[in-house]
């Protein structure tokens, strides 16, 4: 097994990548014990696991982000790719200089670029997000131990304002059916509690969890998804049957891949 870095408890002013590759379980990874118990060791209990490439549209994701949220450290993190014509000696030699030069930065295409900007400029227009961003904290990292089962978690709030929590996301559908069976899939009911735990857990507990997520296309319209009392729940039942899943596996170091099934 990897050695992780072994945060304590608390909140942590940290980088996404230090976030990631620490010690805890985070939404994620907690989620895999539902596929199966061996998929969840393979992933985060044996190292095993190919570090899997980052998709184009979890690039422009993570670009609107950081423009949205953390826009000083744009230039820090990404570079654009400028228009070159890799189909020619000298333009296959230019890209090659580019991204040696750009090795610790995420390379956005030019239209990336365009497309996060347009997005994060269209939504600032609305009094809505703004009200939202207002003296909020941003970004901030809380490790926390369970206490029944003495395994630590973490969660990484985009948008944390006094006792709420807002989640940003990105959509191409944000009917509100076709959202919520995204919420089911990506287990946004896990990570809603798995926040109302992590914040109760370090005396700074909230009364809401919100998601503000932002259209991928034209107009990019934003839209405010509540988690009500039944979402809540849900993800507190979700949670405490995947946490002592964990823990009974790793006490018997027994990890169970599919079950026979029938169809």
């Amino acid at each position: 097994m990897k050695h992780k870095k072994v945060y304590e408890d608390g909140i942590h002013d940290i980088s996404n990548d230090e976030y990631h590759s620490s010690h805890g379980f985070s939404r994620t990874q907690v989620m895999l014990i539902n596929k199966s118990p061996y998929h969840f060791w393979y992933e985060n209990i044996a190292g095993l696991a190919s570090e899997k490439e980052k998709s184009d549209a979890l690039d422009l994701g993570s670009a609107v982000h950081t423009m949205l949220l953390e826009p000083e450290l744009f230039m820090k993190t990404y570079a654009v790719m400028p228009s070159i014509n890799r189909r020619t000696t000298k333009g296959k030699e230019e890209y090659a200089s580019f991204i040696q030069e750009h090795a610790d930065k995420i390379v956005l295409t030019q239209e990336q670029y365009n497309k996060a900007y347009a997005m994060t400029h269209h939504v600032r227009q609305h009094d809505i997000v703004n009200t939202l961003l207002e003296n909020a904290l941003f970004e901030k990292s809380i490790y926390w131990t369970d206490e029944e089962t003495g395994l630590q978690f973490k969660v990484r709030p985009d948008i944390w304002s006094n006792k709420m929590i807002v989640d940003l996301k990105t959509t191409k559908d944000l009917n509100p059916m076709s959202y919520s069976c995204s919420a089911h899939k990506y287990g946004y009911y896990l990570q809603c509690w798995m926040f109302f735990e992590a914040c109760e857990a370090i005396g700074k507990p909230i009364d809401m969890f919100v998601h503000l997520v932002i259209e991928k296309e034209e107009p990019y319209v934003p839209a405010v998804f509540v988690m009500g009392e039944k979402s809540i729940n849900f993800g507190r039942e979700q949670f405490n049957t995947y946490k002592r899943k964990i823990k009974e596996c790793m006490e018997t170091d027994k990890w169970p891949a599919y079950k026979v099934q029938e169809i």
